[in-house]
């Protein structure tokens, strides 16, 4: 299971019990880096799995489900909480962390199992 560091701030906007004020997506930049992450987490294993994924995520709008695991740290022992999301490619919130007018992977949280 992918495993995504998360600050704590935008960790408990995820777990809110209040779901007015929960955080819904999550960010990560439109990079080579998360894209082989990303990519390999769907199960793509062409030589290209980033262009792949990217191209898949282009027709579709999103991804199918699957699951990660946000870890709040880098510790073993950080809280941790595991979500099923789908990934899409577009500009984020602002209030949930995302610059303005940039472009990124979308996590869109869909469930979340602490």
């Amino acid at each position: 299971m992918l495993v995504l560091p998360i600050k704590k701030k935008w960790f408990d906007m995820m777990l809110e019990p209040d779901e007015s004020k929960r955080k819904l997506d999550e960010y990560r930049e439109l990079n080579e880096y998360w894209g082989k992450r990303f990519a390999t987490a769907l199960g793509f294993t062409e030589k290209d799995a980033v262009t792949a994924l990217n191209k898949y995520i282009s027709r579709r709008g999103n991804t199918e489900e699957f699951s990660v695991r946000y870890r709040n740290g880098y510790s073993a022992n950080s809280p941790t909480a595991e979500a099923r999301i789908s990934l899409s490619i577009g500009k984020g919130k602002e209030e949930w962390g995302a610059e303005p007018h940039k472009v990124y992977y979308v996590l869109k949280i869909l469930e979340i199992k602490e």
